[in-house]
């Protein structure tokens, strides 16, 4: 959040299996502006539906703090705490054996939960490099299932890297890599 000297606001949908009914689609909202003495702040706003039977719907607000290294590079690291809503609705899925206590008799779950986020990027004119942790609280989503226990948020690392790479004054190439 706020690596730019404007405020950027992205728009995002998927549409997977498009075609079929109750393909998964995704939608994200977010923005990003820089604040006071190198920091910055943001916000997402998302809705994953896998199908119907499985959507999660979330908030995030995160803020970071940038430092300088020379003169266009740069590292900063970043916190956000996100507020999901998981919902699953049994009653959508078509099953063999609707008495299965996986399927908690086919009914309709709702829960929401609270996690945190850590980040953090190098970045210059031409490339950037970064690491992420979404999860770190690994809370739980307090929805019924054979092991409810082990019903939470699993932590998950990231590592990101792109370098645009300059052919002309008129063309770049930009290769980009996620690890997760």
């Amino acid at each position: 959040a706020g690596t730019e000297n404007q405020i950027p606001f992205y728009i995002s949908y998927r549409n997977q299996w498009a075609g079929f009914k109750g393909a998964p689609t995704t939608m994200l909202a977010s923005g990003h502006m820089q604040g006071p003495s190198n920091s910055g702040f943001g916000a997402v706003i998302e809705r994953d539906d896998t199908g119907g039977a499985i959507s999660r719907t979330g908030v995030e607000a995160v803020g970071a703090y940038h430092f300088e290294l020379n003169n266009s590079d740069a590292i900063s690291f970043g916190l956000g705490i996100s507020a999901n809503q998981f919902k699953i609705d049994n009653s959508k899925l078509v099953v063999v054996d609707e008495t299965d206590i996986a399927l908690n008799a086919m009914q309709a779950e709702s829960s929401m939960n609270i996690d945190a986020n850590f980040g953090m990027i190098m970045y210059g004119t031409d490339y950037y490099f970064g690491f992420s942790s979404p999860n770190l609280l690994q809370s739980k989503l307090k929805v019924t299932g054979v092991n409810a226990e082990e019903n939470r948020n699993r932590r998950h690392y990231q590592f990101v890297g792109s370098y645009t790479y300059d052919i002309t004054e008129m063309f770049d190439i930009q290769g980009s890599g996620l690890i997760k």
